[in-house]
């Protein structure tokens, strides 16, 4: 199956597999293959979890034989985790002087990252099912040795420099051996966009790779010589593709929205909510997703834009909904100036038109709700000459036309389940189920929302553990979580559980503050993680800190629908669930100073409270829990001197601030200088060294005050965090 997909058959009618023929568009123009560069523009794409294709970069490559097989780098073909991209699209260039055709695709064959190298071949017909005939490619076999000052060119699609095949001069500037392969340096600059792409001397001789992994770090080009291509490119030249045929559907789909939009100059939206929109050949469609719509027009004068983005929500956008979604998303007005805002109509329905100025530039912003959707359209046109641009722009804004009526009653989801990861999780309450539409936000699965407020919300990611820590136990990777955190604004850790189990799997749990960007309130979140082998569930809850509460109980019982069907059918659902309480340890402590500390300590086991949920941080602390609170630090502390008697002159009900600061300096073998003179308070030396040190919370100076569980806890905090300067 894989070779009757990727085998081009030249001037030939064969048999086609059925799937090219499924969602099959309308022909295509007439190409002569014969005058296509045999440099390609390459773009590779990855599935996400919605089923989606979302690109993940461009670069170039080129074509080395007539059946489509295309060299390129293996830098471009692998994500940050080193994983192969699912699918690629291929665009070639018919004309120099225009830009490429993207309506071809391609798949992975192999890849040599010591090489930097891949292969990859193309699929035998256009994404419109038409047949490629053979094409125009470089033999890669030239064996002369490329001399210092010899003159080269990179050809390739540079990020800069606009969308036509670019041609780079230079010279060969020298050469230099990496880890045993030759490459040729070149004062040619080599960007990201021409990585892989095709390197020829002055007789036309392909003589190497430009690579940008290299030439990125030192600012010289870096080539590969295309010597050290041959034996790679020769032994995989049969290797099997990896066909993914679910990208692929998906791409082909994505592609020939975008090129019968061209051909046409008229785009009809196929999701919700339906519309059409026409634009003449002068506008490029850009990008066609179910969420947005871009369309850019070019002139020498500066690229004219028109940002159509949609918000889907589960249920009807109400006029509060609007407001808030409107606060959310709104504009930072204070830094814009001619800021305007009127009631008006858009596509005859009613909507808000702002508008601004910014850097010589007028902006336009509709927004409207239409049914369950929130849009957004956006355009800018030049102030000097503001008639000339919107002559331009107004006539693709006026033929924008709703194709059906407002949604005001999407289908309820009560249960959403996925086969790859596979499980299920239930909606409660008035949270509602939606699959993620966005391809970009590829870990994301599916969300709930809320009717009364669009602020909260929940979330299910399945993620891929990063592979220097699939070795990690869950303990290890909560840590690493938590540190992860600490560069977050507002950043306080409320709750940790290293126990969590949802229908048997296995995982651990973290709530947090943060502060909002978008509101002056601050957040709070609770992230529930469940080990799936070398991937992780991520179940996350997030609102402002004033409603989390009302919410967390709709939350724990979403979490208890959560279903594994990786386990054998008859046990589903009747596995054990443990969620803990996700949000504070204890029930008295919300919003005391010293909060951090008692959350702190808590987790680590040094200090606990009592058996209702309550520390009691303003009640006097005992010797006997001071002394055992001490005890238990000794196990975290970074200071190998010990003394494990040091508390026990400690006695009562009661200990004063200088008892216990004797007592930490005793336990943990302290220097203190003492004058025997002059100091005839016993305890003074003991409140200097807490000063020296800096654990003493501000407010408490008298060594014979009496200390509550809180502020010991806060001292004892301190100190322990001073044992890594100290």
């Amino acid at each position: 199956m894989k070779k009757t997909l990727l085998i081009v058959v030249a001037m030939t009618l064969v048999a086609l597999p059925a799937y090219l023929l499924v969602n099959k568009l309308q022909a295509g123009p007439v190409v002569d293959y014969g005058q296509v560069s045999p440099t390609v523009k390459i773009e590779a794409y990855k599935l996400a979890r919605n089923g989606d294709v979302f690109k993940a970069l461009s670069a170039s490559a080129t074509i080395v034989n007539p059946y489509g097989l295309l060299l390129t780098n293996s830098h471009a073909v692998l994500d940050d985790n080193n994983d192969p991209y699912d699918v690629f699209s291929v665009c070639l260039s018919f004309n120099d002087n225009e830009e490429p055709v993207c309506e071809y695709s391609a798949f992975l064959k192999a890849y040599d990252e010591n090489l930097d190298l891949a292969l990859l071949e193309m699929v035998g017909t256009d994404n419109r099912g038409q047949l490629i005939s053979e094409l125009p490619y470089l033999d890669y076999h030239y064996q002369e040795k490329a001399l210092i000052g010899s003159p080269l060119d990179v050809y390739g699609y540079p990020d800069v420099g606009g969308d036509t095949l670019t041609r780079t001069r230079g010279q060969i500037s020298g050469f230099e051996n990496r880890n045993g392969i030759t490459y040729l340096k070149t004062d040619t600059d080599i960007s990201s966009g021409n990585s892989g792409g095709t390197a020829l001397d002055e007789k036309g001789n392909f003589v190497g790779v430009p690579t940008y992994i290299l030439s990125s770090i030192e600012n010289i080009g870096y080539i590969l010589d295309i010597k050290e291509a041959v034996d790679f490119i020769d032994l995989n030249m049969a290797a099997e593709p990896e066909v993914n045929l679910g990208a692929y559907h998906q791409l082909v789909a994505k592609k020939n929205l975008i090129n019968n939009a061209s051909d046409n100059n008229y785009y009809e939206h196929p999701y919700y909510p339906k519309f059409s929109l026409a634009a003449d050949s002068n506008w490029d469609w850009e990008l066609l997703e179910k969420t947005q719509a871009y369309l850019v027009h070019e002139s020498n004068e500066g690229d004219k834009e028109i940002d159509i983005k949609f918000f889907p929500a589960p249920f009807k956008i109400n006029d509060e909904h609007l407001a808030e979604f409107d606060r959310i998303t709104g504009l930072y007005t204070e830094y814009l100036s001619n800021y305007q805002e009127e009631q008006t109509t858009f596509a005859g329905h009613p909507a808000t038109l702002k508008t601004y100025n910014s850097n010589n530039q007028k902006y336009y912003q509709y927004r409207l709700a239409y049914g369950s959707a929130f849009i957004i359209i956006t355009y800018s046109v030049d102030i000097d000459k503001m008639a000339e641009d919107l002559a331009i722009i107004e006539p693709v804004i006026d033929s924008f036309a709703f194709l059906e009526e407002p949604n005001d009653n999407p289908t309820i989801i009560e249960v959403f389940s996925e086969d790859e990861p596979a499980f299920s999780i239930s909606r409660k309450g008035d949270w509602y189920l939606q699959p993620n539409q966005d391809p970009y936000n590829e870990d994301l699965i599916v969300t709930l929302a809320n009717s009364d407020s669009l602020w909260g919300g929940m979330e299910v990611y399945y993620l891929e553990i990063e592979d220097n820590e699939k070795a990690l136990d869950n303990s290890e990777l909560l840590k690493r979580f938590i540190l992860g955190l600490d560069w977050i604004g507002g950043f306080k850790l409320v709750n940790k559980s290293e126990s969590v189990i949802l229908d048997n799997l296995q995982g651990f749990s973290i709530t947090y503050i943060k502060s909002s960007e978008e509101s002056e309130k601050p957040e709070k979140v609770s992230s529930v993680f469940l080990r799936d082998g070398d991937y992780l569930y991520k179940i996350e809850y997030s609102d402002l800190v004033d409603d989390y509460d009302k919410n967390l109980a709709t939350f724990k019982e979403v979490l208890k629908t959560f279903k594994n069907y990786k386990q054998p059918v008859e046990i589903v659902g009747k596995g054990e669930y443990k969620i803990g309480t996700l949000d504070y340890t204890f029930s008295d402590i919300n919003y005391h100073r010293f909060e951090q500390a008692i959350t702190k300590l808590s987790d680590k086991n040094i200090v606990y409270g009592y058996t209702d949920g309550t520390f009691r941080p303003e009640k006097a602390i005992a010797a006997g829990e001071a002394k055992k609170f001490i005890n238990n630090s000794f196990a975290e502390s970074k200071r190998s001197e010990k003394d494990e008697k040091g508390a026990d002159f400690l006695v009562g009900s009661e200990i004063k601030l200088g008892e216990v600061l004797k007592a930490l300096v005793v336990s943990y073998k302290l220097n203190v200088w003492q004058d025997v003179k002059k100091d005839t308070d016993e305890l003074k030396p003991y409140l200097d060294k807490g000063f020296e040190i800096g654990i003493i919370p501000q407010g408490l100076v008298d060594a014979n005050q009496i200390i509550t569980r809180a502020e010991f806890t806060a001292i004892l905090n301190n100190l322990l965090a001073s044992f890594e300067v100290i």
